[in-house]
């Protein structure tokens, strides 16, 4: 699939503009993943590469969507599934990592806009830990009743994390733990294309 508008998905034109948004990041999608993308998002520059560390029993990585150019990204989503902790059926998760003001990580979580906005209010729901250290998660309760969203800061960075079902935030329970794949390249076990990556 050729390049489009991270906020909405229409094909870009005239150099990279969206007729209902402007001038906006191409979004790339790679789902199966792609290995030559990928090794172009883990060089040095860009938004952090976060991979889970170690990932899930049953859990694989399903792709990878890219903002902005490959090899220096302003924002990045790789997409797990496996089974659910509370259950039978089959959960996703899609980790964002983006600068201010892309939108990559609000059109996931289904928010309007283009950042976390009030969900960063009050105490912090949840923490993953990143580099041996908590880093602070809020809930989004505007998002859609099918899916969890959380968001934080790590790196300079907005992190977003959107699980589906929305009961799949049990996963967090287990003490999920983010490496930087750009720092230290986790082994992940491919599966099948992720049903949620692929934005409408």
């Amino acid at each position: 699939m050729g390049p489009v508008c991270v906020r909405c998905g229409a094909a870009l034109r005239d150099g990279g503009r969206c007729e209902d948004h402007g001038a906006v990041a191409a979004l790339r999608t790679y789902a199966p993943l792609n290995d030559a993308a990928f090794q172009a998002v883990t060089a040095p520059g860009g938004v952090p590469v976060w991979q889970l560390s170690p990932l899930p029993y049953g859990w694989s990585v399903g792709g990878m969507a890219v903002a902005g150019p490959p090899d220096e990204p302003v924002g990045l989503a790789l997409a797990w599934s496996g089974p659910s902790p509370l259950g039978d059926d089959e959960a996703d998760l899609i980790v964002v990592a983006e600068e201010p003001g892309v939108g990559l990580g609000a059109r996931y979580a289904g928010l309007p806009g283009l950042d976390a906005g009030d969900c960063v209010t009050g105490a912090p729901d949840e923490h993953v830990e990143v580099r041996g250290h908590p880093v602070a998660l809020w809930c989004c309760p505007q998002a859609p009743p099918d899916r969890t969203v959380l968001v934080g800061e790590a790196d300079g960075a907005w992190l977003w994390l959107v699980l589906w079902p929305a009961d799949a935030e049990a996963l967090l329970l287990e003490h999920l733990l983010l490496a930087d794949a750009r720092e230290r390249l986790v082994p992940q076990q491919r599966g099948e294309p992720s049903r949620h990556l692929l934005l409408p």
